[in-house]
């Protein structure tokens, strides 16, 4: 039994029992399917049992980066959100663009969480466009720190803040 679970059969069970559900992206279920026969190699599981100690509880996700999005206040931004992504909702790539000014976000109806595959040459003339109409910027580690300090949330724990420049 033990051999039945190893990371290859396993990944073939899931790609087969995946295609079975309607509704699931073809490339969501291939980019599952890769990510479990990933796992492989011992590195790659210990990096994910790492990943997803640190990310998720029995309650969910338990990591939110919307406190970090001012450190990407003078970078350009690219959100690409695919609008059936089970893995990370439209409505958070939507927040992000309100708390980014100036990113570009772009929404594939009807994509799952790689809409690269799904749609590589849309993805492709996006990231394009993207690279060539976006000024480039130049940052450093002296400015990156002089926008970070630490606050005190008044609950006994501390957070990251952006300092006035």
């Amino acid at each position: 039994m033990a051999t039945a679970l190893t990371p290859r059969p396993l990944a073939s069970f899931v790609r087969r029992a995946a295609h079975l559900l309607p509704g699931v992206p073809t490339a969501d279920v291939d980019g599952m399917t890769y990510a479990v026969e990933s796992f492989a190699e011992p590195g790659a599981r210990h990096a994910f049992v790492q990943t997803v100690r640190s990310t998720l509880s029995w309650s969910g996700q338990r990591l939110d980066g919307t406190g970090r999005l001012y450190l990407l206040a003078d970078v350009p931004v690219l959100l690409v959100a695919g609008t059936t992504d089970a893995v990370i909702p439209v409505a958070h790539s939507l927040a992000a663009h309100e708390q980014l000014p100036g990113s570009r976000l772009e929404i594939f109806d009807g994509t799952g969480h790689f809409p690269h595959s799904e749609h590589p040459q849309r993805f492709a003339r996006v990231l394009l466009d993207f690279l060539r109409t976006t000024p480039a910027t130049r940052g450093d580690l002296a400015s990156l720190r002089s926008r970070l300090h630490w606050a005190d949330r008044g609950d006994g724990t501390t957070t990251a803040t952006l300092s006035p420049v």
